[in-house]
């Protein structure tokens, strides 16, 4: 294939402005590696496995900490820091690692136990059953299998070496619960249902004494560092000392139990995990003292989370973070959280960003660092809503169903100004009124509070009942779903929150469920997220309808459901850009989608953030957007490469043009051109200033001339009033519909005049429109006195046009935003 010496320098030229690439990743406050185009990270990626956590294992010798998650992926942790070193995949369940952290034992859905390189994750040796205990050396493993046809158990002492069975049994007629082998290797002990504990010879087999005593099943066992002592703790809520050599018991600790039991290297101590009461205690191996507890969440499999010399303890905080104690130091505060993110909220003026946690708490961030500035203590339930009051200085946060209060807060001192009741059912969201401060709490089912936040003093509030309630930010307009009491058809009905006044009526063309509503800021748009119902005759094809409240009519559907034709679109949330341009929904665990509202396609999507997404939010300039997750973590996308601190690009007289053609692609070669041009405002803001015009009037004479030439016998008369009357915008609908009222046009210009409506109303959007309307958005975006300038000379154009309605509204947006700043 022959290329123009030309055709490859704008190649050249495009690439290097389409897809510019750092030398260095960009770093978290912590100095670990953000996702490309991520720019901070609130929280931490320490200890952060970005899944639901299933097992935590710790090898004996404490140097090697791991987690498996829901993701199958186990991760192998740093232990003085919290930094991942490796993982691995593909792997079975992970139940414990080896004494010095070299091999992992696994539990295969066959029910065998499969020995892995921890380091690789190559498969060394297979041997039936579930792996129960190392011995101290690592050199041998044993297993325990269930014979459900004859009911009898089997133990397996294997060779980690080799995977040969050194002996086996098969006597036992009750479950091995727990099992500990002596330090010197010498003596097994096994703790089982009848209560009793088994001692066996390692070398043999042969079992040489019992402990009894128990009233309950044994579920843990400890040898003293000199193996001449046993500890046990049993379903019987008592934990007790043996001598070895006798079987007699030494002492009784009542009141007691563990899932599982360490001494401490000197014999002194004993720690005591309890899976049951999600606490561990150091207790006075003498005495039964309790000398400290220490309140944890180990989540499953607490055996394998526990150092053999009882100091080092890892356990899950939230769903998929991790906390490795050092048990011999002070336990100290964490200060990052945890649990899962419900709710975000940029400030007015974008550079605080508040986050609602699963832990009852509400975190104040540095938009642009990731700093932690402030936590804010009051809920007794997991915060759902949190949001700004117009001038910034005040912040709400709304909690669950435990939780019946709104609080209000000073922002610049995190000091509580108000309590306010909130909902039996818990608060979904949160509304500041663009002036003042009057807050709107509202649930989704569909019953909502109004206050004068600064008072306290509640307001009437006279709510229209329906389904899947979504206001405005302002909290000013509602959209919701009703039966019509006409017939059986569902209504979408935009609202007047203060009077309950219906603004716009729209009847769906069939009965419809909706899993989900958007409304954009200023109420054009309401998006509805609707689900297939199994007892409909049609099928939808796609996840969403758009519907304009200025028109009444639904523009278009879009977000093609796939393989899946029947499945709810249930999407975890859908938020709009302040500008109304971009809808944001989660697709799947880690992914965002961004929506182009004039299109209907995909313009972006952000990749990166683990494990499932929870939240997510737009900054007031549209230019950011934060995503959250189930595990606490916070990334800030840069969404056009503005603040990511790549330089400005510079743009050659053949970039330009080449971008602006590209501008009214309607696929991802239009929405890269948007963002090349917006990363050369230098040369991108005197090259729009010269091609945008804006919308003249037409005077009616020429109307109708060229409605007339529609049906010109010429083809190109024809062609060439359609580009006009489209140019002409909105003013020329009007003629163009008393035609089709009060004529019969010929089929040709029947088509054409229909195919310009469809243009003007934006069921179908044209190049030429898409242009002007994706360069508008570029010189909002861009926000300096010389894009504003356009924008002023833009809105001065025909007001009925939407061109020039687009152009004040950006106008007015920008407006608010620097009335915002400080």
């Amino acid at each position: 294939m022959m290329v123009h010496r030309g055709s490859s320098f704008l190649l050249l030229s495009w690439l290097l402005v389409a897809a510019p690439v750092r030398s260095e990743p960009v770093l978290d406050l912590h100095g670990d590696p953000l996702p490309a185009g991520a720019i901070a990270r609130m929280g931490s990626a320490r200890w952060n496995h970005g899944a639901r956590v299933g097992a935590v294992l710790v090898s004996g010798d404490g140097k090697t900490v791991a987690s498996f998650g829901d993701d199958g992926i186990l991760k192998f942790w740093e232990p003085a820091n919290g930094k991942m070193i490796r993982q691995l995949q593909g792997l079975p369940a992970a139940q414990m690692l080896s004494p010095d952290g070299s091999l992992l034992a696994t539990a295969d859905r066959d029910g065998s136990t499969r020995l892995h390189d921890a380091a690789t994750g190559m498969e060394r040796s297979s041997t039936p059953g579930n792996p129960v205990v190392f011995s101290p050396d690592g050199k041998t493993l044993l297993t325990n299998e269930f014979d459900r046809a004859a009911r009898t158990y089997t133990l397996r002492l294997v060779d980690t070496a080799n995977g040969n069975v050194a002996w086996s049994l098969t006597e036992q007629p009750l479950n091995v619960y727990c099992a500990d082998i002596s330090a010197d290797g010498r003596l097994l002990a096994l703790g089982c249902g009848d209560g009793i504990i088994y001692l066996h010879e390692m070398a043999t087999g042969k079992e040489v004494g019992r402990c009894m005593g128990h009233r309950g099943y044994v579920q843990a066992v400890a040898f003293t560092p000199d193996g001449k002592g046993l500890a046990s703790a049993s379903k019987d809520l008592s934990m007790r000392r043996w001598d070895v050599a006798s079987g007699k018991e030494q002492r009784c600790f009542d009141g007691l139990t563990a899932s599982r039991l360490v001494f401490s290297s000197d014999g002194k101590t004993l720690t005591a995990l309890s899976a049951e009461q999600r606490v561990c205690r150091i207790i006075d191996a003498e005495t039964g003292k309790v000398q400290r507890a220490l309140a944890v969440n180990a989540g499953l499999r607490l055996s394998n989370a526990l150092s053999r010399d009882g100091r080092v303890l890892a356990g899950i905080l939230g769903v998929g973070t991790l906390r490795v104690w050092d048990l011999q130091q002070p336990e100290p505060e964490v200060a990052l959280p945890t649990a899962a993110v419900a709710a975000l909220a940029f400030s007015p003026d974008g550079k605080l960003l508040a986050s609602g946690c699963g832990d009852h708490r509400v975190y104040l961030w540095d938009a642009a660092t990731g700093k932690l500035l402030r936590r804010l203590h009051g809920h007794q339930s997991g915060v759902n809503a949190v949001a700004f009051s117009a001038d910034g200085q005040l912040l709400a946060s709304g909690a669950g169903f435990e939780d019946f209060m709104v609080c209000v807060w000073e922002t610049a001192t995190g000091k509580e100004q108000r309590l306010l009741p909130g909902h039996q059912n818990g608060t979904q969201s949160l509304h500041f009124e663009a002036s003042g401060s009057r807050l709107l709490a509202a649930t989704r089912r569909g019953t909502a509070r109004y206050w004068d936040a600064a008072t306290g003093r509640e307001l009437p509030l006279p709510l229209t009942n329906g389904f899947s309630l979504a206001f405005t930010d302002d909290g000013r307009r509602y959209a919701h779903l009703a039966r019509s009491p006409v017939n059986a058809n569902m209504e979408l009905l935009l609202v007047e929150t203060a009077t309950g006044k219906p603004l716009r009526k729209m009847t769906l063309a069939r009965e419809q469920r909706a899993a989900r509503l958007a409304v954009s800021p200023d109420a054009r748009w309401i998006v509805l997220a609707a689900a297939n119902s199994p007892f409909a005759d049609e099928r939808r094809e796609h996840l969403y309808d758009l519907w304009d409240t200025t028109t009444g009519k639904k523009v278009r559907s879009f977000g093609a459901l796939g393989n899946e034709p029947t499945r709810t679109a249930a999407q975890n949330w859908l938020t709009f850009s302040p500008d109304g341009r971009l809808l944001a929904d989660t697709e799947r665990a880690g992914r965002v989608r961004l929506w182009e509202m004039t299109t209907g396609h995909e313009r972006q999507a952000l990749e990166g953030q683990p494990g499932a997404i929870t939240a997510g939010v737009f900054s007031p300039d549209g230019n950011r957007f934060a995503t959250a997750g189930n595990d606490g973590q916070i990334l800030v996308w840069d969404l056009f490469g503005l603040q990511g601190g790549l330089p400005a690009a510079a743009l050659a007289p053949a970039d330009l043009e080449a971008a602006w053609n590209e501008l009214g692609d309607h696929g991802q070669r239009g929405a890269a051109a948007l963002r090349r041009l917006m990363r050369g405002p230098g040369q991108t803001l005197p090259y729009l200033r010269d091609q945008l015009k804006p919308v003249a009037p037409l005077a009616a004479d020429r109307t109708a001339r060229l409605v007339a030439d529609l049906d010109s016998n010429q083809f190109e008369t024809r062609d060439q009033a359609t580009k006009e009357l489209e140019a002409a915008g909105e003013p020329a609908a009007a003629p163009l519909r008393k035609v089709l009222a009060e004529t019969k046009p010929s089929l040709e210009m029947r088509q054409r005049i229909e195919g310009i409506l469809q243009r003007l109303d934006g069921t179908v959007v044209s190049a030429e429109r898409l242009r002007i309307y994706r360069a508008l958005e570029i010189l909002e975006r861009l926000d300096s006195t010389e894009s504003r300038a356009v924008l002023k000379v833009m809105a001065g154009g025909v007001p009925e046009s939407r061109i020039t309605q687009e152009a004040a509204a950006a106008l007015e947006r920008l407006a608010r935003r620097a009335s915002a700043r400080p």
